[in-house]
């Protein structure tokens, strides 16, 4: 009877631990207790980034080269301010992710993508890149 409780136990554990793969490597482990009220769904987390590569990601998800150059400077500053802002918020040891809303949304007019920082199961900033 004890061996079953413990197996219950354990079983119940891992139902409610949600853990978010990024290739082969589990990256963030948080009850969905704590997921349930994040901004960005735990499901729509792409890719771990690092800060360094943020800019260069924004710039190929929104295909900045494709937008007239005449637009570009006053783009690239409003990023920037809002990338200044996010940056603000981080602290050493947060997990930066580029998150995107599934296609379904995109065709929907209501998709999102962009930038989470996650700190102790918590978002503490977002950055957008793109919404429809």
């Amino acid at each position: 009877m004890t061996t079953r409780r413990t197996l219950a136990s354990a079983v119940l554990l891992v139902s409610v631990t949600l853990v978010i793969s990024c290739g082969h490597t589990a990256a963030v482990v948080c009850p969905e207790t704590e997921t349930r009220h994040w901004e960005v769904a735990p499901e729509w987390l792409q890719q771990r980034v690092s800060a360094a590569e943020i800019e260069a990601i924004w710039r190929k998800e929104i295909g900045f080269e494709t937008i007239p150059e005449a637009d570009r400077p006053g783009l690239l500053a409003l990023f920037r301010a809002n990338h200044a802002t996010f940056s603000s918020k981080l602290r050493a040891g947060d997990e930066l992710w580029f998150f995107s809303t599934p296609q379904r949304d995109w065709n929907a007019h209501a998709g999102r993508s962009g930038f989470v920082a996650i700190r102790d199961c918590r978002v503490v900033a977002v950055l957008a890149a793109r919404e429809s």
